[in-house]
């Protein structure tokens, strides 16, 4: 079928998300503090690079919750994050990952009401950009079908949102931190979704990222 082959040429990761502008901050610095509960005040400039990371790489292993790990919360990490709607809710559960700003459903769908509106089932593809490629093709094209009803009989936003498929895919802006990023690591590594496996895949392709999950990825 023309549509599934047009769909399985937008596959680049295993799943639709798409995690892009990444910025981290604050690495060496907290590294180097990494040393200070056993430094005295003249001696704080007086480590090696490779000496602090060598103990920061020791510290970082600790158990979660120990607090020993406790310099990771210094490597601060900001991306850009791409996911269909039903990811969102379980990453939102740690409660140090911060949204500073993401797309609006209530702001954007009415034109993507209109978009589905005007989209024959033989173009179907044209949707697939704002929806994850799990959300089968018979479902968009009731989608469709449902936003023509919706723009003809004039139904309120709220309908609309109510009716929205869990994979119509949603962009955010994100601020967390590496301890918080190694407890989402060692929780998630397994999971059965396949924004998890490739949100953990981001977190390997971080710098230093041994100190968050352990061994150099």
């Amino acid at each position: 079928m023309r549509v599934t082959e047009k769909r399985s040429e937008r596959q680049s990761w295993s799943s639709a998300m798409r995690i892009e502008d990444i910025r981290t901050y604050g690495l060496n610095e907290s590294v180097m503090a990494s040393g200070l509960p056993f430094a005295l005040p003249d001696s704080i400039g007086g480590q090696t690079e490779t000496h602090a990371f060598e103990r920061a790489s020791r510290l970082a292993s600790a158990p979660i919750g120990t607090g020993h790990d406790n310099f990771l919360c210094g490597i601060i990490v900001q991306c850009t994050v791409t996911a269909p709607l039903y990811w969102w809710p379980q990453l939102q559960r740690y409660h140090h990952i911060d949204v500073v700003s993401s797309t609006s459903t209530m702001h954007t769908l009415s034109r993507v009401r209109d978009l589905a509106a005007d989209t024959d089932p033989e173009h179907i593809e044209l949707l697939f950009p704002y929806f994850s490629d799990k959300v089968h093709e018979n479902v968009l094209i009731e989608f469709c079908s449902f936003c023509r009803e919706c723009r003809d009989s004039g139904y309120s936003i709220d309908l609309l949102k109510a009716n929205l498929p869990c994979g119509y895919l949603q962009t955010a802006r994100i601020t967390t931190n590496y301890r918080q990023l190694k407890t989402v690591y060692s929780q998630r590594r397994s999971h059965p979704l396949d924004e998890w496996q490739d949100f953990c895949r981001f977190i390997e392709s971080l710098e230093a990222s041994h100190l968050i999950v352990g061994v150099s990825p």
